[in-house]
C-alpha cells in the first residue's frame, strides 16, 4: 500500500478500534445488567433503523466521495439536502406507524424504541455529507475523533441510565447521544456547510450507478435484518436477545477489523478506475493483506465461542453459543470477501452488488417461512448461507472486471490458508492435550488462543513481505505522529 494512503490507513484503524473497543466495553456490562429481553426489544428497532439508514443515504455517500469535482458546490449540497429531506419524511412515517409494529410484534416498548431509532436516524443524516467530505480528503483522524467521542458519551450516558433502572430507556439513551453526538462533531470538524441549492441534474449525473448501491445496501440491509425481525416474531425477545447477541458480536469484529479497510479502499482504488492493470495489482496486494490480518481472529473466535460468552457475558448468556459458532465461522470468509463489493464500487461496477444482494433476498424469501419449523439455529444456518452464495458470483464478474486470471486470486490468498491450517492444528491440540490432562479449561483456552494466534502470525509473516511492509508503515506512521 503506497504511502500516501498510510496515514488515512492508520487512522482509520484507530478509529474502527477505538470506537468498537468502546462500545464492546459499554456493551459488556449492558448485557449483564438488563439481560436477553430488553436487547431483543432494541434489536427489534435497531433492525428498522438499519433498513431506515441504508434508504436515507440514497446510495449517495460513495458518489459524494468519488465525485471529481471538489469545487461542484451544487452536487455536494443536493446529496446534502436530498438525504435529509429522505430522514424526515421516513423518520416521521415511522414514528406514526410505531404502535402498530409494537401491537403486531406484542412489544409495547416497540413504539418508543422505534421512535428513538427514526430520531438518530434523522441526526445521523445531517452528519453524512460532513463525514463523506471528510472521506474524500481522508481526513480519517478527525472521523476517529468524532466516532470516539459519540461512543464515549453515549456510552456513559446508557451505563449510568442502566444502573439506575430504566432498562430499555438506557440502551435508547445511549444510541440517541451516539448520533447526536458523532454529527455534531462531524460538522464541526469537516468545515464543509451545503447551500441552499437543490439540482436534480446533479443527481441525475450519478443517477444510474447511486440507484444501483442505493438498491443493494437497501436490499442488504432488509435481508440482514429480517433474522432478527422473525426470530423476534417467532419465539420472542429472550430468544431474539441470544440470537442478536451472536449477530452483534460478529459485527464488532467486522466493523473493528474490515471496516476501517473499505473504508480507505474505496478512495484509493477510485483513483485507478480507469488504469485496469494497476487496479488489479493494488487490489490483490490488498486481498492478502486482509486475509492476514482479520480471518484468524474470526477463526480464533469462533473456536473459543462458548468460553467467550460465558466468561465476558455470564452464564445466562451461554445459549448463544451455538449461533456464534455459526456467524463466526462464516465471517472467516467474509472477513476477507468483502473487499469485493468494494472494487466493484470503486471500478462503477455496482450493478453486481445489486445482483448479488437480490440473490440473497431470493434465498432468504424460499427458507424463510421454514424458521418456526427448525428454531432459532436455523435463523444462523440461514444468515451464513446468505453471505456465501454470493461469493462464486463475485468471484466470475471480478475476472472481467479487473481481467484477472483466478489463479492470481488464489496465489494472494495462499499465505492465509497455509496459517489457518497451521493455526488450526495448533489449537485442537492443546485442547486435546488440556481435556487429557484435566487442565484448568480456562488455562487451555488462553494457551490455545494464544499458541494458535503465534503461529499465524509467525507464517504470515514469513510468507508474505506485504506484511511486513504494512507493519513497517505502522510503526513509521507512530513514529510521525509521536514527533
Amino acid at each position: 500500500m503506497s504511502n500516501s494512503i498510510r496515514p488515512a490507513s492508520f487512522w482509520s484503524f484507530i478509529n474502527s478500534f477505538a470506537t468498537r473497543g468502546l462500545s464492546f466495553a459499554f456493551f459488556i456490562p449492558l448485557t449483564r445488567k438488563l439481560g436477553p429481553a430488553p436487547l431483543g426489544v432494541m434489536a427489534m428497532a435497531i433492525a428498522v433503523g438499519v433498513f431506515l439508514d441504508a434508504v436515507i443515504d440514497l446510495g449517495l455517500s460513495d458518489q459524494f466521495v468519488r465525485h471529481q469535482d471538489a469545487k461542484d458546490q451544487k452536487f455536494f449540497s443536493t446529496v446534502f439536502w436530498a438525504q435529509v429531506i429522505a430522514a424526515g419524511v421516513l423518520g416521521l412515517a415511522i414514528a406514526l406507524l410505531a404502535p402498530l409494529a409494537a401491537h403486531a410484534m406484542h412489544e409495547p416498548g416497540l413504539v418508543l424504541a422505534l421512535r428513538a431509532v427514526a430520531l438518530a436516524s434523522f441526526v445521523t443524516a445531517i452528519g453524512l455529507s460532513p463525514v463523506s467530505w471528510l472521506r474524500r480528503g481522508l481526513e480519517y483522524r478527525a472521523i476517529a475523533i468524532r466516532n470516539v467521542s459519540a461512543t464515549f458519551l453515549g456510552g456513559v450516558v446508557g451505563i449510568y441510565l442502566a444502573w439506575n433502572g430504566f432498562g430499555l430507556l438506557a440502551v435508547l439513551s445511549l444510541h440517541v447521544i451516539n448520533a447526536i453526538t458523532g454529527t455534531i462533531v462531524a460538522v464541526l470538524s469537516a468545515g464543509w456547510r451545503p447551500s441552499l441549492v437543490f439540482s436534480l441534474s446533479s443527481l441525475k449525473q450519478v443517477g444510474g450507478i447511486a440507484a444501483n448501491t442505493f438498491f443493494t445496501r437497501v436490499l442488504e440491509a432488509g435481508v440482514s435484518r429480517l433474522d432478527q425481525i422473525a426470530v423476534g416474531a417467532f419465539f420472542g425477545a429472550s430468544a431474539l436477545g441470544m440470537y442478536s447477541l451472536a449477530v452483534r458480536l460478529y459485527d464488532i469484529l467486522f466493523q473493528l477489523l474490515c471496516m476501517p479497510v473499505a473504508s480507505v479502499m474505496l478512495p484509493y482504488l477510485s483513483v485507478y478506475q480507469s488504469k485496469t492493470a494497476e487496479l488489479r495489482r493494488r487490489f490483490l496486494d490488498v486481498v492478502q493483506v486482509v486475509s492476514l490480518s482479520a480471518p484468524p481472529i474470526f477463526m480464533l473466535a469462533a473456536l473459543h465461542a462458548s468460553w467467550l460468552i460465558g466468561t465476558v457475558f455470564g452464564p445466562q448468556w451461554l445459549g448463544a453459543g451455538p449461533y456464534l459458532r455459526i456467524v463466526l465461522g462464516m465471517g472467516v470468509v467474509q472477513a476477507f470477501t468483502f473487499t469485493h463489493t468494494v472494487i466493484f464500487a470503486a471500478s462503477g461496477k455496482t450493478s453486481v452488488n445489486l445482483g448479488v444482494a437480490l440473490l440473497s433476498t431470493v434465498l432468504w424469501a424460499v427458507f424463510l417461512p421454514l424458521l418456526p419449523t427448525y428454531g432459532v439455529i436455523f435463523a444462523a444456518v440461514l444468515w451464513a448461507m446468505r453471505a456465501a452464495i454470493g461469493v462464486p458470483i463475485q468471484m466470475f464478474f471480478l475476472k472481467n472486471v479487473l481481467d484477472m486470471q483466478l489463479r492470481e486470486y488464489v496465489r494472494s490468498l495462499t499465505p492465509m490458508f497455509i496459517a489457518l491450517a497451521g493455526m488450526a492444528v495448533v489449537s485442537f491440540f492443546i485442547f486435546i492435550v488440556g481435556e487429557r490432562a484435566k487442565i484448568n479449561p480456562f488455562a487451555v483456552h488462553i494457551v490455545s488462543v494464544l499458541a494458535g494466534g503465534g503461529v499465524f502470525i509467525t507464517i504470515a509473516v514469513g510468507l508474505s513481505s506485504k506484511v511486513k511492509d504494512i507493519w513497517m508503515g505502522i510503526f513509521d506512521t507512530l513514529k510521525g505522529q509521536a514527533s
